[in-house]
């Protein structure tokens, strides 16, 4: 009798941790799904001059820097290129832009691959202003050195843009792309 009552214990006992096994992988699945939902979620946190901080409002001083940094890569991408890297820096500038927007200018920029190579371009630039006006447009004031075969020009070229936010993805952590962008050159 006292074998069969300590088989039953130990069944019992079994059946206890069989259920706390059960709970626990319960538990860890839940959790396991929870926090993959929450990555899909990117935490921005944003460390600058005014402290560091986790961003959850919109009208944060960290998106004004940001913007102003991601103009002015795309500033540098677009402006700073010669016969050897022009695909890989206006490559990169083309994909800072919206889709519509690389429809509207992708002929353009084919055009220019082909002026660079042949007349052997290298151009190198500065910003020398960036302004944002009431409308949300940003202008920038970019002086540009251009140098042809035995030539050198300068020119200031004055450059209109609007942001467009887009979810921010491992391609694209600044969660912006440049949604119109449009140039004139400065007369002196």
């Amino acid at each position: 009798m006292k074998i069969h009552a300590q088989e039953i214990i130990k069944r019992n006992i079994q059946f206890i941790l069989f259920i706390l096994m059960a709970f626990i992988s319960t538990m860890t699945a839940i959790l396991s799904l929870r926090t993959m939902n929450q990555a899909k979620k990117p935490i921005i946190i944003g460390i600058d001059s005014n402290g560091t901080r986790i961003i959850s409002e919109l009208n944060d001083p960290i998106y004004k820097t940001e913007a102003i940094a991601f103009i002015q890569k795309f500033f540098f991408n677009a402006y700073n290129f010669d016969s050897i890297n022009f695909y890989k820096r206006l490559g990169f500038a083309t994909t800072m832009m919206s889709e519509e927007l690389w429809k509207k200018k992708s002929s353009e920029i084919i055009d220019l691959k082909s002026k660079v190579e042949r007349d052997n371009i290298v151009l190198s630039s500065e910003v020398l202003k960036l302004t944002k006006d009431e409308d949300n447009t940003y202008r920038g004031l970019v002086q540009i050195k251009e140098k042809t075969r035995l030539n050198q020009q300068d020119h200031k070229v004055i450059v209109s843009l609007k942001l467009k936010s887009v979810p921010r993805t491992a391609e694209n952590p600044f969660g912006l792309e440049v949604d119109s962008y449009e140039e004139s050159i400065v007369r002196d």
